[in-house]
């Protein structure tokens, strides 16, 4: 099976992950770095989600005739669609909880609202339940020291 040239470049996609990765570890509090590493983490979610349907569609119907089988993208051990999803949200999330930048605000809205209209609203829901829980864990430290929380 050979690999044909995509629309996305997924080489390109995690190479520039990597590169916000890296920025992130140097200056966690860089938020177009934290915007950027959403959007990246998303366009990897939308691949690898057209990925998976083709070959749940191939599972389905046996092994198919050879040229559809020689068609199918090249699988390359990775993270699966729903874990790229819930990285985008995380980073998003933070970014809507530290960033005052409208410009970053409305990124975040963009990308819950199409994680949304692809059908993961539950991923949405559950990325802010935990960055709310993340908060509270933040606040109650802040308020009554290391040793409450550690404590709850």
């Amino acid at each position: 099976m050979s690999c044909q040239q995509t629309g996305i470049d997924m080489e390109v996609m995690r190479r520039l992950e990597n590169l916000y990765l890296k920025r992130l570890d140097e200056e966690p509090a860089d938020m177009d770095a934290r915007v950027g590493l959403a959007w990246c983490l998303f366009a990897q979610a939308l691949y690898r989600a057209g990925q998976e349907s083709v070959l749940t569609g191939v599972a389905a119907v046996g092994d198919g005739p050879a040229p559809y089988r020689d068609s199918l993208p090249c699988i390359l051990p990775e993270k699966n669609a729903r874990l790229l999803l819930k990285d985008c949200l995380r980073h998003a999330l933070t970014v809507q909880q530290l960033s005052p930048n409208p410009q970053d605000q409305t990124d975040v809205e963009k990308i819950q609202a199409l994680v949304k209209l692809a059908g993961a609203s539950y991923l949405v829901l559950e990325a802010e339940d935990e960055s709310d829980r993340i908060l509270a864990e933040i606040t109650r430290e802040i308020l009554y020291g290391t040793d409450a929380v550690e404590k709850s």
